[in-house]
């Protein structure tokens, strides 16, 4: 069983995705996740988590919304495993 849970610091963080010239801002819920609801976005797309004027930038352009499912753990797909504030 994995018990993945937000710090204070992952929960202050916002994720934005960039796609083709739109940048959509996302706040980051009390489990340490974000979504993206009331827009589409259109793929590939690339991702970075902010906090306090620091930056975590996703390298590749990404074609799934589905985050976690590279960034598990232990990390698949040659993903860091979870995402931590910079």
């Amino acid at each position: 069983m994995e018990l993945c849970a937000a710090s204070d610091k992952a929960r202050s963080a916002a994720c934005s995705r960039r796609d083709r010239g739109t940048l959509h801002t996302l706040s980051v819920n009390s489990a340490g996740n974000f979504y993206l609801q009331s827009a589409t976005f259109a793929y590939p797309y690339q991702a970075k988590v902010v906090y306090q004027g620091r930056e975590r930038v996703m390298v590749e352009p990404q074609k799934s919304g589905d985050c976690n499912d590279c960034h598990t753990q232990a990390g698949t797909q040659n993903a860091p495993g979870r995402i931590f504030p910079p």
